[in-house]
C-alpha cells in the first residue's frame, strides 16, 4: 500500500520513513518498530503509544498536534501512519540555521505551551519535548509529534488529580526533568521539557552546561540538580525572557508554574 522513499529519522523506539501511498500518491511518514527489536515488557508502551495517538485523532481540530492516519503490523512490524511535514523538525533547522530570533522562539514557545495544555486536559503527559518531536508545518507553525513513550491516564482518574502520577525513568537525557529521576512525577514534567527547548532555540545549547555526549548519566543528574536555571543566561537574553527559563526551570515541581499561569508571564504579552 505504501512505497518507502527515504528514512527520515531513527530513535531508540523506530524508525520513521517518508512513504507514498500509491493510490493517491499522498506523502506520508510511516513509523516502522520492529516486533524482533522488542522485549515482552515492552509491548505495553506500544499499545500505550497507539491508544494516545488514537485518542488524540478522535478529538480532531489541533493542527498543533502530529495527527494520527493509521495504525497496523504484520508478523515483523508495528506501523504507525501519520502526516509527513516536509519543513522537518526544530533540531534541524537550528543545525542548519543556529540560534532563534527571539520574536520567533516567543511564538514557538507559545504554540508549545498551548498543545502541551491541550494534552494535559487529556489527561497525557508527553514526557519527551526536545526540539527532535517539534516539526513545523508549511505555514511555519509548531507541530508537537511522538507520543511514543507519552503516559495516557485513565478517565477514572479524571476528578483524582493526586493519581495522575507515573514513576517510568523515561525521557532524553538532558532534557529530563530531575523530578524523574526520583522515580515519582506528574505534568510539571512537559513543563521542563518546554522550558529546556526555549532554551535551546534562545541560547544554542542545553541549560545547565549539559552535554550528553561528553557527560555521563551520574553528571548530568548533578548538574541539574545544582547548577542554577540562569547559568550562562546574563548577558545572552532579556530579564523577561531569564525569569521566564528560571520560572520553567524551576527545579522543584511543586514551585513550577502550570501552562496557565506561565501563558499570563510578561514576556507573551
Amino acid at each position: 500500500d505504501f512505497r518507502p522513499l527515504r528514512v527520515l529519522g531513527k530513535g531508540g523506539h523506530g524508525t520513521v520513513y517518508l512513504v507514498e501511498d500509491v493510490v493517491s500518491g499522498q506523502h506520508l511518514a510511516m513509523k516502522v518498530v520492529e516486533k524482533n527489536g522488542l522485549r515482552m515488557r515492552e509491548y505495553p508502551a506500544v499499545f500505550e503509544e497507539q491508544s494516545v495517538a488514537r485518542a488524540l485523532a478522535a478529538a480532531g481540530g489541533k493542527s498543533w498536534l502530529a495527527s494520527l492516519q493509521g495504525s497496523f503490523e504484520d508478523s515483523d512490524n508495528f506501523y504507525f501512519l501519520t502526516d509527513y511535514y516536509p519543513s522537518g523538525d526544530l533540531r534541524k533547522l537550528m543545525n542548519r540555521e543556529g540560534r532563534i530570533s527571539e520574536s520567533q522562539a516567543r511564538q514557538w514557545c507559545a504554540e508549545l505551551l498551548v498543545a502541551l495544555e491541550h494534552l494535559h486536559r487529556r489527561r497525557i503527559v508527553h514526557r519527551d519535548i526536545k526540539p527532535d518531536n517539534i516539526l513545523l508545518d508549511d505555514d511555519g507553525h509548531i507541530v508537537l509529534a511522538d507520543f511514543g513513550i507519552a503516559r495516557a491516564f485513565t478517565r477514572e482518574d479524571s476528578d483524582r488529580a493526586w493519581k495522575h502520577v507515573t514513576h517510568s525513568m523515561v525521557g532524553t537525557p538532558g532534557y529530563t526533568a530531575p523530578e524523574v529521576y526520583s522515580g515519582k512525577y506528574s505534568y510539571a514534567v512537559d513543563v521542563w521539557g518546554a522550558g529546556v527547548a526555549l532554551y535551546c532555540m534562545l541560547v544554542g545549547k542545553l541549560p545547565f552546561g549539559l552535554d550528553p555526549k561528553q557527560q555521563r548519566l551520574e553528571e548530568l543528574i548533578a548538574r541539574t540538580d545544582s547548577v542554577p536555571a540562569d547559568f550562562d543566561l546574563y548577558g545572552v537574553v532579556d530579564a523577561d525572557v531569564r525569569d521566564l527559563l528560571t520560572k520553567m526551570l524551576e527545579k522543584d515541581p511543586r514551585k513550577r508554574p502550570s501552562i496557565r499561569k506561565l501563558k499570563k508571564h510578561r514576556w507573551f504579552r
